[in-house]
């Protein structure tokens, strides 16, 4: 993720991360020691999992102005990867667009 957002830095993206249920102490830790670049909020009584209806860890969405998902992704992923970078860098432009199909894009499922 770190790495999508330095590639998308000068693009209109930004990456907020939901950690779920690991204890403050840890996640502290885990921030003291990679510093990523981006927000990390914490879901300590996964009431967000909840919401979100998240069964498979970790789940990614990538959603757009109007507060629609376009793209999931469902386990693990090689965020810079060229395929998925393209399929991110494809759904830009219509998240600045107003008003545009609900659409929510392809959801794939990511290999482990």
């Amino acid at each position: 993720m770190q790495r999508l957002s330095q590639k998308l830095a000068e693009k209109p993206f930004t990456i907020l991360a939901v950690n779920m249920a690991e204890p403050q102490p840890e996640v502290r830790a885990f921030l003291a020691r990679f510093h990523p670049g981006f927000p990390i909020l914490l879901d300590q009584d996964g009431a967000a999992l909840k919401q979100w209806k998240v069964f498979v860890f970790p789940t990614s969405y990538v959603i757009d102005t109007e507060g629609r998902i376009r793209f999931g992704v469902y386990g693990e992923v090689e965020w810079d990867a060229p395929e998925t970078l393209g399929i991110i860098e494809g759904l830009l432009p219509a998240a600045t667009v107003p008003n545009r199909s609900t659409s929510h894009g392809g959801q794939r499922s990511a290999g482990r």
